[in-house]
């Protein structure tokens, strides 16, 4: 259920940029990517993807 939330939320136009960019981390994340490539596949500084996935 939360990961069709997610998924909703990554790709949908309406939803804020930081939000969309925060589900993409969380989806990365799940699959068992590590910081270093959700950076290099999303475009995000690596201090960034750590903040968002930490919390």
């Amino acid at each position: 259920m939360q990961r069709h939330r997610l998924k909703k939320m990554a790709y949908d136009h309406k939803t804020a940029h930081q939000s969309r960019m925060r589900a993409h981390i969380v989806l990365h994340a799940a699959l068992g990517r590590s910081n270093a490539r959700i950076a290099r596949e999303t475009g995000l500084h690596m201090d960034t993807v750590r903040t968002w996935r930490d919390t």
